[in-house]
């Protein structure tokens, strides 16, 4: 590695450059300033959805580390099991927005006092029992009476993984979302593709009841998919500027090529193209582009069968994947690709696929392998199947 130059982390960590979604930064942005401005919440959620190593938590990143750059905005990162506890989340709220040891006292004593949870340096509990603990509905009801904690700032809640939400936190959820508070809030979440299912869902609660406050309308909806080819090709370049190397545009493009879009599979690209730099002084020889995409696409093959192996029986997407072959479709309906797998546990075959990013579905209720290059590799799996069957 060259001197100054960053260092390279997995596909979960910030990207070496980060490039394209210009719209849906923009969106983002739009909401914060709408928010910012009238300071109405109850728009509710944007969800950011899409298959795994699709970019979704890049994107939030890189939109709250904009964000987080103005004094008047701050960002919250909550984990969807910490939504239940309602007081630490309040907490964590007052603590984001820089609120005082006065201001820390005067709403944790509102709330009811915080048994399990600080605020900044304070930790408050009471013994009186007959003290009421509010909801974080009325902790933030208050907190906006109270004075300056809002005083021109706009706090950005950022849920990450949001599939995982169960019935405790999705009720805490809910009121964020209904934004009935009046806090300039901008709750953002973002999670795979069958989060809008999780989210609309009837969910069992610990106490044995069913939760029936589903989520099914948002503020906004950004399903991410593969990147513009030309933002491809400029992650590739000054991704590998970033990490000290240059790289000729016909090599760049090859490599974005291979990648077919994919942040997943760029940063494949990327880790080649920076380890065939090393080996052989440079990438501008013909053999350091070989061992390049040679390492890419072996990270591209292994992020399918790595999906693949994330479900209980994998083995049914071969029977799938045969009858789109044979079919001659990439795209089929939900009860036509049940009857393809042909078996009794079909549908939740599906709803496993889809929920570990093999599958994707659409507005109609088809699925498909999603990126052309997952088809592909099924394919070629189905292929190199009956050839082995043959030689039998």
């Amino acid at each position: 590695m060259k001197l100054n130059a960053r260092p390279f982390g997995s596909a979960r960590d910030v990207p070496p450059y980060f490039a394209g979604r210009r719209h849906e930064l923009n969106v983002l942005n739009e909401r914060l300033q709408y928010i910012s401005s009238t300071g109405d919440p109850r728009g509710g959620l944007v969800l950011i959805d899409g298959v795994q190593g699709v970019g979704k938590t890049q994107l939030l990143r890189k939109f709250a580390s904009a964000a987080n750059s103005d004094h008047r905005r701050a960002v919250l990162n909550v984990p969807t099991s910490a939504l239940a506890d309602e007081l630490a989340l309040f907490a964590s709220i007052v603590e984001a927005l820089g609120g005082n040891d006065r201001v820390a006292r005067q709403l944790a004593d509102a709330a009811g006092g915080l048994t399990s949870a600080k605020i900044g340096s304070v930790g408050v509990s009471t013994q009186r029992p007959q003290r009421l603990n509010l909801s974080i509905n009325d902790m933030l009801i208050r907190s906006k009476r109270s004075g300056g904690l809002w005083r021109d700032r706009t706090l950005i809640i950022a849920v990450d993984e949001i599939q995982a939400i169960a019935a405790e936190d999705r009720r805490t959820l809910k009121v964020l979302h209904d934004g009935l508070h009046g806090c300039p809030i901008l709750l953002i979440g973002a999670g795979l593709q069958h989060a809008t299912t999780r989210l609309a869902a009837d969910l069992p609660a610990p106490d044995g009841s069913v939760d029936t406050s589903g989520i099914s309308r948002f503020a906004e909806r950004l399903t991410l998919g593969t990147l513009a080819p030309s933002d491809a090709l400029q992650a590739i370049v000054l991704g590998l500027e970033a990490m000290g190397h240059q790289v000729r545009e016909e090599q760049a493009a090859a490599l974005a090529k291979a990648s077919m879009g994919f942040p997943q599979h760029i940063h494949g690209y990327l880790r080649g193209a920076v380890q065939a730099a090393e080996a052989h002084g440079g990438l501008s020889a013909d053999a350091a582009l070989r061992a390049a995409l040679a390492f890419g696409d072996q990270q591209r093959i292994r992020y399918y069968q790595e999906r693949l192996r994330s479900m209980e029986r994998s083995s049914r997407m071969l029977a799938l994947a045969k009858h789109m072959v044979d079919s001659g479709k990439r795209v089929v309906f939900w009860d036509e690709a049940a009857d393809a797998i042909a078996a009794t546990d079909a549908h939740a075959v599906l709803a496993d696929a889809v929920s570990k990013g093999v599958l994707t579905t659409d507005e109609y209720n088809r699925v498909s392998f999603g990126i052309p290059s997952f088809h592909d590799h099924m394919a070629a799996e189905v292929a190199a199947l009956a050839a082995e069957r043959r030689e039998r």
